[in-house]
């Protein structure tokens, strides 16, 4: 899409008044637009020219976007049933910009949902001088929505306008032309009273130019089949396509609530985040630089609604952009993508082996080729990015350009009070029941609601009716156990009548083991249930019926059987309120331990663990765990170095040093290994902190054990490319084996060589 190319109408109507409209020029002189836009218009003759007069009978008044000045326009073609016209510009209409993209006319094939958008000038954003700006509008098409009506149907997720007495917010916007990436699919044919807002129809442009009419005006132009999500070959195994950055809304979203906080269906309106979006904008557009970026801020920050909007906005530049995805099926590999891509890696520090693969890629990637972006969403790039630059050999760092950071209390009070309000708005019409008394202004001035998640939080709360104090201490905590309250609700009224259990806390354990070890299968959730004392004597059958009400709760795409709860303080604020989860980790890890290859569950059980850990039971259990079984994680992290578990082990004794233990087996590293690069480094400096803090016990063996941990140390970081560190490292060995040596010059001159070696 050429915004250049968008169209403002006006077409005066017979009772003397007028109707506005949408357009998209697709020549210097031809507009697409809506039949019914037109409807009070003749059809012109094809020979005769267009008056130049904008008040001729027979004519209405069209303004590319930008222009002051308004052109006369008459219908050359059109089909009532379709909702469908095509106009012509009288010859004094100022030309197209040099460059402006010709559209590429596309024929939409497969059953999946594809990302659309359009531009035009809906009523909702009148001014109060009647005049109108436009509306970018991003939603997904639904190809097996209204076959019937041999329609389009558009879930719209960008902000969706208020509803409008009389008639359709989005009244105006009929006409706009409907984009693929860069193929135009569609006309927008909204009527104006008949749609919800978060609704709109358009017609299909490929039946039409079957038309011998409309084929002339067009050239017959050729058809692209849009289906199938694009896919970039990465290895010869593996490929990624590139999914919509948002998921279309379904009914459920109503039945569980806190569904409705996910970033990916974009329930709540985008707010702020201006000079950030634009700076992302610009690093895409601006030719050449580099082609990698990391967005990092903390759990609901709002990191994942940037990187999305930020998609929605380079999509509007004809770009194609969206998350990069190796699971999704369907979709042909290719070398290299025919157009300017984004790609966003979530949770970037839990995808370490797919980066190190893609950005290899791309520091090959031809110079004559369409430009490829890559931006990093992570919480933060502590340990991850040193182990991604040295498995790529530094090429992360070499595309790498600045780092966006989205810090904790960037929104101010006024900024808590309008994401409430909009937050508010956006809820009420999903849920089943909302409340009635969700108007009044809360008071938001404590800290904890500078984090976007917390103040969406309380806004579904007062949606749906629960009261939380938000003054006082523990603020934080109290609206995340509320809107957690809301979730243990909803399995006491769900679940299976007839299987006899201890309430509450066996519904929390429940849900909590299935979100840490996330069961592959039906039959491994059933045999999970074994871990709860009040399910582990009961008969397999009522196992069952809980396996099927945790699958119904929080249905997940086999597999896992069952999804994990969402989003992350929510999953926080579950695991550290969860009776036993300390027992549970344990008995659960002691189950997986033998982790039917590909399933991941002990990945899962620790990236969960780690993303929590700020909470005390939950650093608590992880530390027990650590305690109990590194030297299995160990075992299984060395048996798959180039998987996620050695980082995720890694992170996870950077939480929870276990110096002791990590002593007694850096023996079993090997000597290099890129893939176990950051682990063995994390691991080798406990052990310096170790022997660190027993060289008083015992001066001679523990200097020696220290300046030997010292002198692997070094060669572990600088294996990750840390030359700084490693060499503080060596210096302190060397010290320590002068001293030794000036004392017993025999025993220790050779090793204090070896360190100068070094």
């Amino acid at each position: 899409m050429d915004v250049a190319r968008v169209v403002e109408l006006y077409v005066p109507d017979l009772s003397g008044g007028g109707q506005i409209g949408s357009g998209y020029r697709l020549t210097d002189e031809l507009v697409l637009t809506a039949a019914h836009v037109v409807t009070d218009l003749p059809t012109h003759p094809p020979d005769a020219p267009v008056p130049d007069d904008v008040h001729a009978a027979g004519v209405g008044q069209a303004r590319p976007l930008g222009e002051q000045a308004w052109t006369a326009a008459a219908v050359a073609w059109r089909d009532n049933a379709a909702d469908v016209a095509m106009l012509r510009q009288a010859a004094g209409a100022p030309p197209l910009p040099p460059g402006s993209p010709t559209p590429r006319w596309g024929r939409l094939e497969g059953g999946e949902p594809i990302a659309v958008s359009a531009v035009g000038f809906p009523w909702a954003q009148e001014r109060p001088d009647r005049v109108r700006d436009t509306e970018h509008l991003f939603g997904f098409l639904a190809p097996a929505t209204q076959l019937k009506a041999a329609q389009l149907a558009i879930s719209v997720l960008s902000s969706a306008p208020a509803a409008r007495d009389g008639g359709s917010p989005w009244a105006g916007m009929s006409g706009a032309a409907l984009f693929t990436g860069p193929f135009l699919v569609g006309v927008l044919v909204v009527d104006p009273a008949g749609f919800a807002p978060d609704r709109v129809v358009a017609a299909p442009i490929a039946p039409l130019l079957a038309d011998p009419t409309l084929a002339r005006l067009l050239g017959e132009p050729p058809l692209t089949a849009v289906g199938p999500r694009p896919r970039l070959a990465i290895t010869a195994d593996t490929s990624i396509a590139v999914a919509p950055p948002y998921r279309a809304a379904s009914g459920r979203l109503g039945r569980e609530p806190s569904r409705l906080l996910l970033p990916e269906y974009g329930v709540v309106p985008f707010l702020g985040r201006d000079t950030e979006l634009q700076t992302l904008e610009g690093w895409c557009l601006t030719g050449g630089g580099a082609a990698l970026r990391l967005l990092l801020g903390a759990g609901g920050a709002g990191k994942t609604r940037l990187a999305a909007e930020a998609c929605v906005r380079l999509a509007a530049h004809g770009w194609q952009a969206g998350l990069a995805d190796p699971n999704v099926p369907g979709g042909h590999a290719e070398l290299a993508f025919d157009r300017a891509t984004l790609l966003v890696v979530d949770d970037a520090d839990l995808n370490i082996p797919l980066l190190e693969e893609l950005i290899r890629v791309l520091s090959y990637w031809p110079p004559d080729a369409s430009p490829v972006r890559l931006l990093l969403v992570a919480r933060h790039r502590t340990g991850w990015w040193d182990t991604l630059n040295q498995r790529t050999d530094h090429l992360a760092d070499e595309l790498a350009d600045d780092r966006l950071v989205l810090r904790d209390g960037e929104l101010t009070v006024t900024d808590r009070a309008t994401h409430h309000t909009a937050a508010l708005a956006a809820f009420t019409p999903h849920l089943q029941d909302p409340s009635p008394a969700t108007r009044t202004s809360p008071d938001l001035e404590d800290a904890a609601f500078t984090n976007p998640l917390l103040v969406h939080m309380h806004a579904l709360l007062a949606a749906t009716g629960g009261q939380v104090s938000t003054t006082g201490t523990d603020v934080r905590e109290r609206v995340l156990d509320a809107v957690l309250d809301r979730e243990r609700r909803r399995w006491a009224d769900t679940f299976p009548a007839d299987v006899p259990t201890g309430g509450t806390r066996t519904h929390q354990k429940a849900v909590t083991v299935t979100t840490l070890l996330a069961p592959p299968t039906e039959q491994t959730t059933t045999a999970l249930l074994t871990l709860l004392g009040d399910l582990s004597d009961a008969p397999t059958g009522a196992r069952a019926a809980v396996t099927t009400w945790l699958h119904e709760r929080h249905p997940g795409a086999e597999p896992p059987w069952v999804a994990p709860l969402r989003p992350d303080l929510l999953t926080e604020q579950l695991l550290a309120t969860c009776p036993d989860l300390t027992d549970l980790v344990l008995t659960g890890y002691q189950q997986i331990s033998g982790d039917v290859p590909g399933s991941g569950q002990v990945e899962q059980l620790l990236t969960e663990l780690t993303r929590a850990a700020a909470r005390v039971p939950v650093q608590q259990a992880l530390g027990r765990l650590l305690a109990d079984r590194l030297p299995d994680l160990l075992e299984a992290a060395l048996a798959g170095p180039a998987g996620r578990l050695p980082d995720l082990l890694d992170r996870a004794i950077a939480l929870c040093p276990q110096s002791q233990v990590a002593a007694d087996l850096i023996d079993r590293l090997p000597e290099h290994s890129t893939g176990l690069a950051g682990l063995a480094a994390t691991l080798t400096a406990q052990a310096v902190d170790h022997h660190r803090h027993l060289v008083d016990t015992d001066p001679e063996v523990h200097t020696i054990a220290l300046a030997m941990s010292l002198n692997n140390l070094s060669n572990r970081l600088g294996d990750l490319g840390r030359r700084e560190d490693a060499l503080t490292a060596i210096e302190e060995a060397v010290t320590l084996r002068r001293a030794l040596a000036t004392a017993r010059p025999d025993a220790f001159t050779p090793d204090l060589a070896m360190s100068l070696n070094n």
